[in-house]
């Protein structure tokens, strides 16, 4: 993982400097301007489009031809399951656009969220994860690669609309609630230690716990607690607080064999965030993530 990332971050940046670079060129008749003068028009950047493989070489695929990607179906607005049991959500559209876009099919495998990384490490699947935030332990760990940010992730906590939880503070001796394996839910551990730990296998879970009683908060992030409020049949029966906690950039699963599709989606990432791809898929699922903090963060 060490080896691969750089070389993949680093290519797409560089993929990007020249595509941006190449309108002031034309400009100026193929005389560059003075260092720290070169402007580029948004719009010019916007419209650039990388010469890519098609389809793109893929030597590590765990089935030949197609993406396997490794998903919850249980994280709206990211991905859900409809009423006819299709998939849909800003992470299943991407997943599928970066699938067309390496000329493969998509085969999604649905499962909780506790066994999708174990499944990635067991070789089951190419891809996997909504979101995973980048954090010392799992950008140092050699179970899987993760790629460059796709969102910010914003950690906030969900309680019931009659509970008198006004903040962190008040969480102290109470039930927290939060899905396993979640770093959403290890950091609120962290920043909330008097409080009585709760896991649940999924958000829909995590909901159904807190409106029942059995947790009195549960831990999300922001577009996911935009989406469970905005389901709900009485948006009034709970709240959303916002802890304060710092935000943290949030990529996608790779498995740690394919390197090769590491590089591959890291550039189609950068490409989908500059020609407004990334922007298209958010705004259709009332703004999913938050992209204009990736900017913050360089991205």
């Amino acid at each position: 993982m060490s080896r691969a990332r750089p070389f993949a971050l680093g290519l797409a940046v560089l993929v990007c400097g020249i595509a941006l670079a190449a309108p002031a060129r034309a400009e100026n008749n193929g005389t560059a301007p003075p260092l720290g003068t070169q402007t580029v028009p948004l719009r010019q950047a916007s419209a650039a489009r990388l010469d890519l493989p098609y389809p793109w070489p893929m030597h590590h695929l765990v089935r030949d031809g197609t993406l396997t990607v490794g998903i919850t179906a249980k994280d709206p607005p990211l991905s859900f399951s409809r009423a006819d049991g299709t998939l849909d959500g800003s992470r299943i559209v991407l997943f599928s656009r970066i699938a067309h876009d390496l000329g493969l099919s998509v085969n999604f495998v649905r499962l909780d969220w506790p066994a999708i990384l174990p499944g990635l490490f067991a070789n089951r699947f190419d891809m996997a994860c909504e979101g995973v935030e980048w954090t010392p332990e799992r950008l140092a760990a050699g179970g899987f690669l993760l790629s460059r940010p796709v969102a910010m992730t914003h950690l906030v906590v969900l309680v019931r609309g009659n509970d008198r939880i006004t903040d962190w503070h008040a969480l102290a001796g109470r039930k927290l609630g939060g899905v396993r394996g979640e770093t959403e839910f290890a950091r609120a551990r962290k920043a909330v230690p008097e409080a009585i730990p709760v896991s649940m296998p999924g958000r829909q879970e995590g909901l159904m716990a807190l409106l029942n009683g059995q947790v009195d908060a549960f831990v999300v992030d922001l577009p996911t607690a935009r989406s469970l409020k905005a389901q709900a049949s009485d948006p009034s029966s709970f709240r959303v607080l916002d802890p304060g906690v710092s935000s943290a950039p949030q990529g996608v699963c790779v498995n740690a064999r394919e390197a090769d599709l590491l590089q591959a989606v890291d550039i189609l990432l950068t490409q989908y965030r500059t020609d407004g791809t990334l922007a298209q898929i958010n705004a259709r699922f009332s703004n999913a993530d938050d992209l204009n903090d990736l900017s913050a963060v360089g991205y």
